[in-house]
């Protein structure tokens, strides 16, 4: 397997309006959106209009939003930022190398224009994909897929959990994502690229590109909670740029730790002398465990029956007889000898 850098794929963009010129041609002049601060939400929207510039194959949004924070209102515009814009230069993700091509692509649309320190140093960015693509072959695919499923916790909250899809798997609802129950897609990027609706920007930039094997993993960092969280602290379009790809690897790690359980278990688990009621645990969970059940879908059948309280308490118990006893010393280990090892490693 091969496995690029971890880029931007997407997002959107807000920048102060007082650092905006806009086109007054353009239609999007007088138009504004309330915009809740605290639920990261439009309001009225039904009554707002968007202006969508279509492209060769893509579309870019621009909105005015007034946005209210105790009784005062700052106005932005706006705007859906794709890698799309980056056209033959799609697949690269948006990067610190590229930026500059992005933003002479939105001057040159003449519909807004701004400095290009403003687009950097004073956006704001929130509903964050970050992308990571990787080639292998049809065997690696499908077995990673099965990993993935096989240590995904199971749920009895709508909305949280995966789902399969024709070109791949998701987890959990992108609209209701928390931080506890990120927003991640695993699918075939050459089968989406040959869907229709991809069509004409297919054959405009990507008809000389060899696109057999690939793959993309990608997550979804939605407003500042999600940013705070994951220790990102700067949420300008240079900030996000900005991360290592080190500290890329990292959150990567981090997003699809709380989606899957990827930590290794001993391959001798010794049974040790422990006191009657926690002896009995451990043997339940162990009896779990060898019948191929996953960690947490052992719990989740444990548990079942229990009251939210009681089901609380035993779960902390069983989470520190498996880290005491069933996984490695490194408790946060991730799985080796795995295709999927190989992606969560770069």
């Amino acid at each position: 397997m091969v496995a690029g850098k971890i880029s931007l794929d997407s997002c959107l963009l807000r920048i102060p309006y007082e650092d905006v010129r806009v086109n007054k041609e353009s239609g999007i002049c007088d138009t504004w959106v309330h915009y809740n601060v605290d639920t990261q939400e439009m309001e009225d929207s039904e009554r707002s209009k968007r202006l969508i510039r279509e492209l060769d194959g893509y579309e870019i949004y621009f909105s005015l939003q007034d946005k209210k924070y105790r009784g005062y209102a700052e106005h932005y515009l706006v705007m859906t930022l794709n890698a799309k814009i980056l056209e033959h230069q799609y697949l690269e993700g948006i990067t610190i190398d590229n930026i500059r091509k992005v933003y002479d692509k939105i001057q040159y649309l003449d519909i807004v224009h701004f400095d290009f320190d403003v687009f950097l140093n004073k956006s704001i960015c929130t509903d964050v994909e970050i992308k990571q693509d990787f080639v292998c072959t049809n065997e690696v695919y499908d077995r990673m897929k099965n990993e993935m499923k096989r240590a995904t916790p199971l749920s009895q909250k709508l909305n949280i959990g995966y789902m399969e899809f024709n070109t791949g798997i998701t987890w959990n609802r992108r609209a209701q994502a928390p931080v506890s129950h990120p927003f991640v897609e695993l699918y075939d990027k050459h089968e989406e690229i040959q869907q229709k609706k991809n069509q004409v920007f297919k054959s405009k930039f990507l008809s000389g590109a060899n696109t057999h094997g690939l793959r993309r993993i990608e997550f979804n960092l939605k407003n500042k909670k999600h940013f705070t969280r994951y220790e990102i602290f700067d949420c300008s379009l240079f900030g996000i740029l900005s991360l290592t790809d080190q500290r890329k690897n990292e959150i990567k790690q981090e997003v699809l730790g709380r989606v899957v359980d990827f930590r290794k278990v001993k391959q001798n688990i010794v049974k040790p002398q422990l006191p009657p009621a926690q002896q009995m645990l451990f043997e339940l969970l162990k009896s779990k465990l060898d019948s191929g059940q996953s960690y947490s879908a052992a719990i989740e059948d444990i548990t079942a029956s229990l009251n939210a309280n009681n089901a609380f308490k035993y779960r902390v118990k069983f989470e520190d007889l498996y880290k005491e006893y069933f996984c490695e010393v490194n408790a946060g280990a991730w799985m080796y000898n795995t295709p999927l090892q190989f992606i969560l490693e770069k």
